[in-house]
């Protein structure tokens, strides 16, 4: 849910900063006014495009995005960037993209201000990745230690039975030994 809200945050974000700068290119240079979406937009609108896609479909978008990113231009990067940042991408997928997008800023040194949103809000994803996967982690150690535990009061439990069996036998055999006595000592 965090990262709905993280996400919605961004388009949010980066819609007004693209909108902001369309508006800035058009006043100071219309020939430059046919970008009408900013590279960060182009993510996320592919986000958006990719939102209910089916798993084998994801895998086969992940092998056209990286062939395309190994002999596309800009529009491949891009494209690969936004696959790598969908929900069903692996950790590694994602880390792959998060360094294509660093890289694409670098090569865009134009476009950092417009990216560097998008990379900010990535960068917090990823530590929001890291640190479930940390607290998961935490918790399966707790969980394994708690069954270790569970484990050791229910082998407690059985020999506290079994003690328990032992001692009202001995009872009985008490009672049994006392009846016998008292016979003894009514009997003629």
């Amino acid at each position: 849910m965090k990262h709905i809200v993280l996400m919605g945050i961004l388009v949010g974000l980066v819609v007004s900063g693209c909108v902001v700068e369309t508006r800035q290119t058009t006043r100071h240079n219309s020939n430059d006014a046919g970008r009408q979406q900013c590279d960060s937009a182009v993510v996320l609108s592919c986000l958006r495009d990719l939102k209910g896609i089916k798993t084998r479909e994801f895998r086969a978008e992940v092998s056209r995005a990286a062939k395309a990113l190994a002999t596309g231009g800009d529009e491949a990067r891009l494209r690969f960037i936004c696959v790598s940042l969908h929900p069903r991408a692996n950790y590694t997928q994602f880390r792959q993209g998060v360094d294509e997008l660093k890289r694409y800023i670098g090569d865009h040194p134009e476009r950092e201000r417009e990216m560097a949103g998008l990379l900010g809000l990535v960068d917090r994803l990823d530590q929001a990745k890291i640190k479930r996967w940390s607290v998961r982690k935490k918790l399966l150690r707790e969980n394994e230690r708690l069954e270790d535990r569970l484990a050791e009061m229910e082998q407690a439990h059985e020999e506290d039975q079994v003690r328990l069996q032992a001692l009202r036998r001995q009872i009985e055999q008490l009672k049994n030994i006392e009846n016998i006595i008292k016979n003894r000592e009514h009997a003629p």
